[in-house]
Formats: structure tokens, sequence, C-alpha cells
């Protein structure tokens, strides 16, 4: 993955990406409801994350999910978290049904070290203090207070994953792209990288020209139309 696409990624809010991934086709232009930041502010404040996802699953061990688990684990020998790569967003998926934490400080705190981005949990996060005492960006659906717990085992790592939302399912690839900050979580197809950066830097133009229409007193309407043939 080009590195200065996501230098310019870096620059965007989440919704600016999820408004050029909608004009791409996207549906709801990526977003991934109900994923939020925790650390290091509550969404608030300046932090954003954009990089490539790096997935680990968790299923639940038991008869209802034998089928899942049947499957030989693609798991990296240790903890999982050691074999994470500088540079990415770790993607964690947990059961719907999870109460406890899949995310918390011993990980956080190597994760830091190993020039992580950031981390999404798709389920809760705990140990909020120290994630945010170390400045590491955490977005998850809540927090919780216990550790997982003994049926919870991580059963594959950088493989594709399931997003739920509610509405259907989405698959995350390893390498797709993250960008998330105060407003949410965006996922954005490794191989629409490109074309959303252009769709990017185009939305942009126009939203500046419509921005210093307004502070001219120009109604919303006359700066949409005005913008519109001003950006070629």
């Amino acid at each position: 993955m080009d590195p200065d696409h996501l230098q310019i990624l870096q620059r965007y809010s989440s919704c600016d990406v999820a408004d050029a991934l909608l004009d791409l086709g996207v549906p709801e232009g990526g977003f991934l409801p109900g994923l939020v930041m925790w650390s290091p502010r509550q969404q608030d404040g300046h932090t954003r994350i954009a990089g490539p996802v790096w997935t680990v699953e968790y299923v639940r061990v038991g008869k209802e999910k034998q089928a899942a688990t049947d499957q030989q684990p693609l798991t990296p020998a240790g903890h999982y978290v050691d074999s994470a790569p500088s540079g990415s967003i770790i993607f964690v998926s947990c059961p719907e049904d999870t109460l406890s934490a899949c995310w918390g400080g011993l990980v956080t705190k190597r994760a830091k070290r190993l020039g992580v981005i950031g981390t999404v949990v798709d389920g809760r996060m705990r140990d909020l203090d120290e994630a945010r005492h170390l400045d590491y960006p955490v977005f998850a659906r809540q927090v919780a207070v216990a550790r997982p717990t003994d049926d919870l085992k991580v059963h594959k790592v950088n493989q594709p994953v399931i997003f739920h939302d509610g509405h259907g399912a989405r698959t995350i690839q390893p390498g797709d792209v993250i960008v998330a900050d105060l407003n949410g979580t965006v996922l954005l197809p490794a191989q629409l990288l490109k074309a959303t950066i252009q769709r990017l830097k185009k939305l942009s133009d126009v939203e500046e020209v419509k921005m210093r229409l307004l502070d001219q007193g120009i109604s919303l309407t006359e700066a949409s139309a005005n913008a519109s043939t001003q950006v070629a």
C-alpha cells in the first residue's frame, strides 16, 4: 500500500471519506455503525486514525459455534498482538453476545510499543484509563470490566472477518483501510483507495468554495450552485 496515499488520507475526516465512498457506490459510505472513539478521549478531540486493517477474530467455543471452531485455527504462535505490524490498525471481531472485553491494557501497551496506529473493536474494550494514559486510539461498541471468558478463543488472525451492522453482513479484508475519528468509523476497500483520494480532492475543493461563499452571506442554495460551476 502506497504510504503517500495513507498520508493524504490522514488529512480527511471520516465524513469526508464516507462522502467520497458514497459517490463511488459504496453502501452507506463504508460506515461501520456503533464503533465509536473511547480513547484517547470519548468522541472528542482531534484524534484521527487512517491505515490498513490487520484482523483478529474471536469465536465462542461451544456447541452453537462448533462448526466455526472445527476448522484449523489460523493464528500465529504466541499471543496474536506480538505479530501485529507497525503502521496497521488492529480490527478485533467478537461474537455479538459478548459482554466481556476483547481488548485491554496489556495488548494496548504492546500494540503501542510495536507502532500500531490504533485498534477498532467490534465488541467491548476495558482498561480505558490505561489506553488514555498511553494516548492510544481505541474505537469500540462499548466498555466492559471482565477479561475474555474461557469460552472465547482467538480463531484466526489477518484473515477476512464479518461485520454485522443490523442491516446485513460486510466482509472486512486484511489490507482494507479504516478511517476513524470522533464522528465514527469508515471502511475503505483497498481497491478503491486511489479513486477515493481523487474524489476527496474534488469534494474538498467544492466544500472550500461553498464555505467561502457562505462566509459572504450567500444562501446555501446559491453557494452550492456556484461551487459546482467554479470547480471543474
